[in-house]
């Protein structure tokens, strides 16, 4: 099946979308979705789709999402649909570690930070 956006308005706000429910909502069904890969997967599809927009309107363009430590206010989202688990203690460190990792995508995260959100939540 194919579903095809073909406007920029349409793209960055399915972008902003995606990055609010990723990393700023602090409603609790919001976990469902941010933990899933396919929300990192989409936000970077739709992030390499812009890239050409973004270029030519924005010299400070990144093309690469980088670290999530590199913007706390998503990291602190990543910590809040943690806390929002219910089963976390009972998670091997196999599944707690791809969950984080799934709701840190696109970004990366620094093994330390991940070996903290495992310890700490």
């Amino acid at each position: 099946m194919a579903f095809v956006i073909d406007k920029t308005a349409e793209l960055i706000f399915l972008q902003k979308a995606l990055s609010f429910i990723k990393f700023q909502s602090e409603d609790y069904e919001a976990h469902y979705l941010a933990v899933s890969p396919y929300s990192g997967d989409l936000l970077r599809r739709v992030h390499d789709e812009l890239s050409d927009y973004y270029k030519s309107s924005r010299a400070d363009h990144q093309t690469q999402f980088g670290r999530i430590e590199a913007v706390p206010h998503y990291l602190a989202g990543l910590r809040t649909h943690l806390s929002h688990i219910d089963n976390w203690s009972t998670l091997t460190k196999e599944v707690q570690m791809s969950a984080i990792l799934d709701l840190a995508a696109p970004f990366t995260i620094d093994q330390q930070t991940l070996d903290q959100l495992i310890a700490s939540v």
